[in-house]
């Protein structure tokens, strides 16, 4: 027959931080329910993160280039946690092997996390049709 017991005092203790930064883009916007003529007589048409939305006809006329591309938004998030622990205690054991014991336990445990994101907001046309008239070359990187 073996009797066992044993009798220990500890603690654990935990930390975490966070932090977190970023940026949102924001584009401009062009609603209407009829049609939508944007021209330049004399340079470029440049949107970048745009909305341009009609119900009817886009058009878009340019003496230049046409540059149509996605904005950037972009997020960053630092962490860091800490644990410890410790028990002691002592022990006894009554059979095959009979004696008292002393008996102690430590843990440490460290963690880091580090992510960076980057969101592509599209430059958007939506309509029935859509023109586009360029002198220049027409660019679209980051368009729907």
């Amino acid at each position: 027959m073996l009797v066992k017991g044993e009798a220990g005092l500890g603690f654990a203790s935990s930390n975490n931080s966070s932090n977190g930064n970023g940026s949102t883009a924001e584009g401009s916007s062009i609603n209407a329910k009829g049609n939508v003529n944007l021209t330049s007589t004399g340079g470029d048409i440049h949107a970048t993160g745009a909305t341009l939305n009609t119900g009817k006809t886009l058009n878009l006329d340019s003496a230049q280039n046409i540059m149509l591309d996605a904005s950037q938004s972009t997020a960053h998030n630092d962490g860091k946690n800490h644990s410890a622990g410790a028990e002691v205690g002592v022990g006894f054991q009554v059979g095959a092997q009979t004696g008292v014991y002393v008996y102690a336990a430590a843990n440490v445990g460290n963690g880091h996390n580090n992510s960076d994101s980057t969101i592509n907001n599209n430059t958007q046309l939506k309509a029935d049709t859509i023109n586009l008239h360029s002198k220049g070359d027409a660019t679209l990187k980051g368009a729907t």
